[in-house]
């Protein structure tokens, strides 16, 4: 991301990131709660949000050119320095054999979207 001055207001390219985090219903700057979660499940788990956190999750795996680090040890080391239960995450995901069903799961795991 390219920097901008202050006074002057961020480029669309600059605010995509917050753009996309209020599509899924997770606005950055506006969280229901202090922990981030409505206490109306209707806020988080309507079935359009489902939707748009998968489109979401594999959106993200094509912007990081995931295709390119096909392997396992990526997921390992995210889980691990990441999550509190690695292994039952790692479990978890490996239910799946391609990059983009693991990334798919890992960002929408309840550890994951606590996060």
């Amino acid at each position: 991301m390219d920097k901008y001055e202050l006074g002057q207001r961020p480029f669309d390219s600059q605010r995509e990131p917050e753009w996309l985090l209020q599509n899924i219903g997770n606005h950055p700057y506006r969280a229901k709660q202090p922990n981030g979660w409505s206490d109306h499940s209707a806020d988080w788990i309507s079935p359009e949000l489902l939707i748009r956190r998968l489109v979401y999750a594999k959106a993200s795996y094509n912007f990081a050119k995931m295709e390119n680090n096909k392997n396992s040890e990526y997921y390992v080391k995210m889980v691990e320095n990441n999550f509190d239960n690695p292994s039952k995450i790692m479990k978890y995901l490996n239910q799946k054999n391609r990059s983009v069903e693991k990334h798919t799961l890992l960002f929408n795991h309840p550890e994951f979207l606590k996060a």
